[in-house]
């Protein structure tokens, strides 16, 4: 196995396969740029799957109660003559 094909592996399989998040990934390979790690994400289709399907669980599990953002309007200047 070649240098790089190992950490491939490790940055695919071993570690976002697991659940650990991409950012502690792109910190622990050296990378100074979160984009580089991303590439590693590709194809973790897998992943991306039982996570939803552990979200459908828990939210059946459990209400969620959804809460709506009150936005202000922004107030006008008056105009003093």
């Amino acid at each position: 196995m070649t240098f790089h094909k190992a950490r491939h592996n490790f940055g695919t399989h071993i570690t976002l396969s697991l659940g650990i998040p991409i950012e502690t990934v792109s910190r622990m390979m050296g990378h100074t740029s979160i984009t580089t790690t991303k590439i590693y994400a590709e194809g973790e289709s897998r992943k991306v799957d039982e996570d939803t399907k552990a979200l459908r669980e828990m939210s059946a599990k459990r209400p969620i109660n959804l809460f709506e953002e009150v936005i202000a309007k922004p107030k006008r200047k008056r105009r003093t003559v």
